[in-house]
């Protein structure tokens, strides 16, 4: 009788141990696709060496609008 208590006693604990193993598991799914979105939200490289292309552009000609503009200011003052 004693053998046998002992083994439902061993038994249960057992798997009492291997429940709370599995349900102790973390699901990294969520944070893997997080992280993800995040990743996929980030600017490319091409993305922004576009847009400094297009700012060096918009400077350029804003630089030229401004010296058209002095010149014509030293011309309206001669």
């Amino acid at each position: 009788m004693n053998k046998k208590f002992l083994s439902v006693i061993l038994f249960g604990a057992l798997m009492t141990a291997t429940t709370s193993t599995f349900t102790s598991c973390k699901d990294y799914d969520d944070d893997i696709d997080n992280l993800q979105e995040q990743l996929d939200k980030k600017a490319t490289a091409e993305d922004l060496n576009s847009k400094v292309s297009a700012l060096e552009s918009e400077i350029a000609a804003a630089k030229s609008s401004a010296e058209d503009a002095a010149k014509k200011a030293q011309e309206a003052l001669a």
